[in-house]
């Protein structure tokens, strides 16, 4: 989910954090008997950088990909618009139900903001957080946030 989550929104991965902080130990322990100065040989050199290749948005076979209507109701495919003929009856609950979504969305990420706010110790200003072992959630809150413009986009949909 949260690689996903990274992919998706092109956020690199903090290798360098997950190799010191997550990887190293248990990797010295396996590997100290076969190899000689396992923290030099194994855990750094230039097969430890970290690369960035966002996925493609264009290109390759996202020119072949379509993508179409889905109705917010029941998810079938529908020629235009948000709803299909079976659940526009139901405009009024579907669109309650995403506005609640919505609204969880803006619970947590302000939860976590806030959080974030009160270990950085800044109200006022931008936090630059870059992930890299921060408690803050770096990664959630991105997250988060981007449930949030998407849950915002459905509620656009309506047009109310």
């Amino acid at each position: 989910m949260l690689l996903h989550s990274l992919a998706e929104n092109n956020i690199p991965l903090d290798c360098k954090w997950y190799l010191t902080n997550q990887l190293s130990k248990p990797l010295t322990r396996i590997f100290e008997p076969i190899i000689d100065n396992v923290e030099k040989s194994l855990l750094q050199g230039d097969h430890t950088r970290k690369v960035f290749k966002p996925a493609p948005k264009k290109g390759g076979l996202m020119a072949f990909t379509v993508k179409g209507n889905r109705c917010m109701g029941c998810r079938c495919s529908v020629p235009t618009g948000h709803l299909c003929d079976h659940c526009l009856p139901r405009e009024g609950e579907i669109y309650m139900e995403k506005l609640c979504v919505l609204r969880n969305a803006e619970e947590k990420f302000a939860t976590l903001w806030a959080a974030a706010q009160k270990i950085h110790g800044t109200i006022f200003q931008d936090i630059m957080c870059t992930g890299d072992g921060c408690p803050c959630q770096f990664y959630r809150r991105k997250k988060a946030q981007a449930d949030m413009r998407m849950a915002q986009e459905d509620i656009d949909k309506f047009g109310f």
